[in-house]
Order: C-alpha cells, then structure tokens, then sequence
C-alpha cells in the first residue's frame, strides 16, 4: 500500500486524499464504502486532473472503450448505468469498489455490475476496455455516454 505512506503525501493539500483513503480502506459495509467513495473523489478533485486517452471502438451491435491509466495515476471511476464486461490487455491496477480491493492484470476479463464504481490506482501502465450493448450502432459519443455513465453527456 505504497500510495498510502509515501513520505511526500504525509503532510499538505495530500492530506485529506490520504485520510479518506485510508478511512476507504477500513470501510466495511456497502454504504461507509460508497461514503468513502465520495470523499476520495472530493479530496481528489482539488488537484490537477490525469490525461486518461480514450478510444473508441465499434462493431455490429456493440461499443467499446479503451481507456489508458498511466502509472502511478489515482482515478476514481464514473459510476456504470447499465453492467457491461471489461478486460485488461495490459498493465496492472489496484482497484478498490463497493465489493473490497483487488488487483486486476493483464489478460483479466470479468464483468461489471450496474451501480459500480471504483477508485484505482494504476500499478503499471494499463489500459482498460470495456463492451457495451449498442443495437442501434450509435457512434454519437455524447449519447452513448449518457447510456451507459451515471450523469454522462
């Protein structure tokens, strides 16, 4: 848990990250998780944003996005309307959700339930991909995201 004691975070605007990082990290119930959740995600938003490229990708019935996580970057998702699966071609992620922490690698494929969101923390470069059902092969960006993302477009 290296992003949690690095000498540089102990003091500062870093502070408040770290302390609701670490009460995340000691929730235990579905709703203290998705409070901590929030407070992560509101400590985080003071501080310079990370660039994450997006690709989008479609096929007959179907939209993908590829999303790039450098490492050492803390990201807190947006939460998913609708559930989805996602795979990892590369990289390595801590990932803690509503569910608890795990660590995702290259080559992992699982799927995604509605109302999911999580704070990762890219171990390597990563990128992460995931499907969505798209029947009328919209490539209107704006109106996917409002399908499939919490407060999208």
């Amino acid at each position: 848990m290296a992003i949690f004691t690095a000498p540089y975070v102990q003091a500062g605007p870093h502070s408040a990250v770290i302390g609701a990082l670490k009460v995340l990290m000691r929730a235990t119930t579905l709703e203290s998780r998705r409070e901590a959740l929030s407070a992560v995600e509101s400590a985080m938003a003071q501080f310079p944003q990370v660039e994450q490229p997006l690709t989008h990708h479609f096929n007959e019935g179907q939209y993908a996005r590829e999303i790039f996580n450098p490492k050492g970057s803390l990201i807190v998702t947006k939460t998913h309307k609708q559930g989805n699966f996602s795979f990892i071609p590369s990289g390595r992620l801590l990932v803690i959700s509503e569910e608890g922490q795990k660590e995702l690698r290259g080559g992992m494929f699982f799927a995604t339930k509605p109302g999911t969101k999580r704070l990762i923390y890219a171990l390597e470069d990563t990128r992460f991909v995931t499907i969505h059902p798209n029947p009328d092969n919209c490539e209107d960006l704006e109106v996917l995201e409002s399908r499939i993302i919490d407060g999208g477009a």
